[in-house]
């Protein structure tokens, strides 16, 4: 190294054969009170020694887990189901959301496909409601912000899974995973409220159950 240093003009006016060390730039100095009263140079600091530090085999604590693995957990399954369906504006978006969910769970086929049965079906459900068939604009897992002037509090956000709406209608739909439960409605209630405060029309809310591909209308009162 001091070879290379020596051989450039610039460098070798900046090395200190003394110390065996090279200094480029402006030292710049600063100074710090410590602890024990004493100054610490930052630029120089005093030499700390470490008589033993605990190390670890990094394979042995690191894991990736397989497509068995996630689909073990109906919890598990019913997030890969809802991350996939984020992908989705339409139905003809549905085998580019499986392959981006593909590579970002590290599915293999036969997984990959249960997933595809279980949006299909879905799809199929919610037919009737024309929520992936172009009827409306989409933002999926956007955040609204909402914020009372007349209140100190922070800004509220909330994030719903899809929300769609045109010049008529505005449709909340959060997709669930497992057991209906009532204590959702309350969540859907208060993006309702959020939403119809902004001025949004005819503002209808939905709770999706992915495994039981069931839809249910969000009670405007609930306990």
């Amino acid at each position: 190294i001091q070879m290379v240093v020596k051989q450039n003009a610039d460098w070798s006016n900046h090395f200190n054969e003394d110390e065996n060390t090279l200094i480029l730039g402006k030292e710049i100095k600063k100074t710090i009170k410590a602890t024990t009263a004493e100054t610490v140079d930052f630029f120089h600091p005093k030499a700390t020694t470490i008589n033993s530090f605990p190390i670890s085999i990094w394979q042995n604590r690191l894991g990736i887990k397989t497509s068995k693995e996630y689909f073990s957990d109906s919890i598990e399954f019913g997030n890969i189901v809802h991350k996939t369906l984020s992908f989705i504006i339409n139905e003809s978006d549905l085998e580019a959301a499986l392959n981006k969910s593909k590579n970002l769970f590290i599915l293999d086929e036969t997984s990959l496909e249960k997933v595809k049965t279980s949006i299909t079906k879905i799809f199929e459900v919610s037919k009737p409601h024309n929520w992936f068939t172009g009827k409306f604009s989409v933002r999926n897992e956007s955040e609204i912000v909402f914020s009372d002037p007349l209140l100190l509090s922070p800004p509220t956000i909330f994030r719903p899974d899809r929300l769609m709406f045109n010049e008529n209608e505005t449709i909340i739909l959060d997709y669930k995973t497992g057991s209906e439960n009532k204590s959702y409605h309350k969540q859907l209630n208060e993006y309702k409220n959020v939403l119809q405060s902004a001025g949004f029309k005819s503002v209808i809310a939905y709770l999706l159950y992915a495994e039981e591909c069931k839809i249910v209308v969000v009670e405007d009162k609930c306990d």
